[in-house]
This record gives structure tokens, sequence and C-alpha cells, in this order.
């Protein structure tokens, strides 16, 4: 049974792997390999194994379980079997002009070598040239990005699997794991040893959070403009940008204000649900658009007008958080619609990801220069979209920033990337609320940049 289990997670492990590849990476090759990868091979202890293309091919397009393909087949479960076949015939719609401009970016060219340590053209050679080709030629061959044609556009007669690096890779999720489990465990019994040792609440006379609340809200848009930022090509300009802004009617005294930071790729939309919800219940809310790592710019980094997020944007965000709260008490006092409707003094600030650590950051987190140091030179090549993001930090200059904003009382950072620019050291005074999750399955993974 041992011997089973591990060809079995070698299996799950790999497809998973192959297929999380294709939504990032990599540079043109123009012209088209002369040679095909007819193999798949991967060494198991003193085993070499093989595995036709012509099998998983048939198997993809069929559903048929060749005589050679059944020795692997057996390993897996009838789910198991149909959710590999869906994979292999799965299709990413994406242009090959905009995945080679994404994999010529730092972070696409680093995702890549990653994925170049597992699969290689011979024993001790990255992958990392032939997968970008193959992917490319892929993207743009009439039958698309799909894990069968990646194989099929690879140039050299097989595609070798470093079964030993799998497996470190799946040892070291495994420990990340536990020490998740354990973290998790130790708070949930701390929590419960506070609550105990509190006056016991009526819950049943506290309002009801997960519904609506009794007030009527506006929301609007405004744009604010005379924010200085740094452009991708590193010159500081006056910048405009939009802040979603949504206020509650009928508040007899100034409204708490809370400001809400997206994520990389994302915008100001992001948060409309719980921003409206909030607002129900008597908070005001802002949403700031992040110019230097919303949608357009990622867009931007698509089309070859961007090279990958800009260092500067881990000290300009968390200065949005800070201008608009600036031009929000400039509002208070010149604009009458505004006059006695918020609260500046006792802000709280919610993030996702990229968001999570700007509100770490304005909360007074500081960017830990020696973990990056530590951890970003000369890093084995990594499948975490997160430190690769967190490894742009390493490129601003050696300094000081103050980036704590003294009228942010509370934050809740949500999946926040701060392992590498924060670190375990980089802690704050004030209160904080940080939430993580993981999908449960890999049929709810979603495309790596929206993890950031």
């Amino acid at each position: 049974m041992k011997a089973k289990a591990k060809p079995k997670k070698l299996l799950g492990f790999l497809y998973t792997c192959l297929f999380l590849g294709l939504g990032i990476l990599p540079t043109v090759v123009k012209p088209k390999p002369a040679l095909s990868a007819e193999y798949i091979y991967f060494n198991y202890g003193p085993l070499k194994l093989s595995l036709s293309r012509e099998s998983l091919e048939i198997f993809a397009n069929e559903g048929r379980i060749t005589k050679e393909f059944e020795f692997y087949a057996q390993m897996l479960n009838p789910e198991a079997l149909e959710q590999l076949r869906m994979l292999l015939q799965k299709r990413i719609k994406i242009s090959p002009v905009a995945i080679s401009r994404l994999g010529k970016s730092p972070m696409g060219e680093a995702f890549l070598e990653g994925l170049g340590k597992m699969i290689k053209t011979h024993p001790g050679r990255n992958g990392l040239h032939s997968l970008r080709g193959a992917l490319v030629l892929a993207a743009a061959d009439s039958e698309g990005l799909t894990l069968i044609n990646i194989v099929r556009q690879f140039p050299t007669e097989g595609m070798l699997i470093d079964t030993e690096y799998i497996f470190n890779v799946e040892k070291e999720l495994a420990t990340l794991f536990r020490y998740r489990d354990a973290a998790v465990n130790a708070i949930a019994n701390q929590a419960t040893l506070e609550a105990a040792a509190e006056n016991t609440v009526n819950v049943s006379q506290l309002a009801d959070l997960q519904q609506p609340g009794p007030y009527q809200f506006t929301d609007q848009v405004i744009t604010l403009s005379g924010r200085r930022r740094q452009s991708p090509l590193g010159l500081s300009g006056e910048t405009k940008f939009e802040v979603a802004l949504y206020l509650p009617k009928g508040n007899p005294k100034p409204a708490p204000l809370v400001v809400m930071s997206h994520g990389f790729a994302s915008d100001r939309n992001h948060f409309t649900y719980l921003a409206e919800h909030l607002a129900s219940h008597g908070i005001a809310v802002a949403v700031p658009e992040h110019v230097g790592s919303n949608v357009e710019y990622s867009q931007a980094v698509l089309q070859g007008l961007a090279n990958g997020i800009n260092p500067v944007e881990f000290i300009e965000r968390p200065l949005d958080i800070r201008y608009v709260l600036d031009e929000l008490e400039d509002l208070s006092k010149s604009d009458p619609n505004f006059a006695n409707k918020l609260n500046l003094e006792e802000v709280g600030v919610i993030g996702h990801s990229f968001g999570g650590y700007t509100a770490l950051a304005v909360a007074g987190a500081e960017i830990n220069d020696l973990r990056l140091r530590q951890v970003c030179p000369d890093q084995d090549p990594t499948f975490n979209l997160s430190v690769l993001l967190q490894c742009r930090a390493n490129r601003l200059p050696p300094f000081n920033y103050n980036l704590q904003d003294p009228r942010v009382k509370a934050v809740i950072a949500v999946n926040p990337i701060t392992s590498t620019a924060l670190g375990p050291a980089s802690l704050v005074d004030t209160p904080r609320l940080e939430r993580a999750g993981i999908p449960r399955s890999t049929s709810r993974l979603k495309p790596p940049c929206s993890y950031l």
C-alpha cells in the first residue's frame, strides 16, 4: 500500500503543478521546434518510469485507458481519473503575445525558473527556456494552451520530471501547513481562554451583523488630484485617482470610517458588497483605487507597457491611504456635504492580499530590510507568487520609511502578503485581525495573479 501511495501523490502533485504553471509565463520563441516530446520520463527511486504522450492524448480525448497508462491509472480512483481528464482537456484562453510579455516580467521569469527545476530537458538542466517556448507555441497553436499541447510543443524528444524536487516541495508544503495548523490552534485556544474570562454577553440582544443594517446610505465616486506618485518609468508626477465613498444617512454623530485596500490586479469594485453592508450599519467606507497595481496596471503589464510591479508601490500604497484621509479632512472643513459626517480620528483599514500588506504598513508595520536581504537574493526558485511579489521590495533603497498614520486605530488584513516584506519582526501595536485561507481542492484554484 505504501508503494502505491507515493506514486499517487506524485501524479496528483505533478499534474497540478504543470497546470498551475500555465497562468503565468513565458517569452517569445519564434521558430517551431524540430522535436516534440513523445514521452514524459521520471525517476522513482531505482525505477526509470515513462509515459507516452500518445497514451495521455487517447485518455484525454476518448477516456480510454491504454495498457501503458493502466499502470498509472490504477493508482487513482475514478473521481481522480475524471479530474485528470478534465485537467488535460482544459484550455486556457490567452494570446501568445500576452503570455510572452507576462513571462518577460521579473515575477514571470522567476516563476518559470521554479517550474523549470521540476520539468527539465536533461538531468541537471533547468527546463526554463524549453518551457517558455512550449507555452508560447501552444498558445499560438489552433488547439490552444492545453497541458497536452504544451507537452507536444516541448522542443526535446522527452520531458524529464524531477521527482526528488517534487517530493521536496511537497515536504515543504506539509511543514508549512503544520505550522499554519499549530498557529490556528494556538490562537483558538487563547481566544477560548480570554472569552471564558470575560463577562457573559447576551448575544440575543446584539444586532445580527450578518443581516443588512437599518441605515440608508449614499454612494459616490470622487476624483482626487494633486497626489504626486511615481510612474512605472520612475518619474514622479501628479496623479489623479478615484475613491468610492459610502456615507450612511441619519447618523446622529460623525460616522466611524473604514478604508479598504484592494489587491494586485483588482480595483475598488472588489469591496462593493462589503462597503454597502458596513454603510448599512452606520459605518462610512472609502475605497481608493491604487493606480500602480490595479486591473488597468496589470493589463498594461500584459501589453508590454509596464514591467511588473514597481518596487515603489510598497511605499505608494500606504501613502495612498494617508492621502485619502488628508483629502477627506479637507472636504470635512470646506464642503458642507461632508461637514460632521466622518470621524477621522479613529479610522479602520481593511485590506486583501497586497491590500493586507497596505493595511498593516499604514498601521505601523515596517518593511523588514534584513529579512528581504536574507530571503530574496539568490533564493531557490519558488512557486510562491506572494514571495516573488514581496521580493520586489528588496529593490527599494535602504531607508527608514515612515508609513504609519496615527489616525488608523485598527486593521483587518485578509490573506496579507507579509511573510517576507514584513516578517515576524514587523509587529504593530495597532489592534489587528489577520485572516487567511487556501482553496480546499485544485478545482477551486484561480489564476495565480488573483491571489496577490
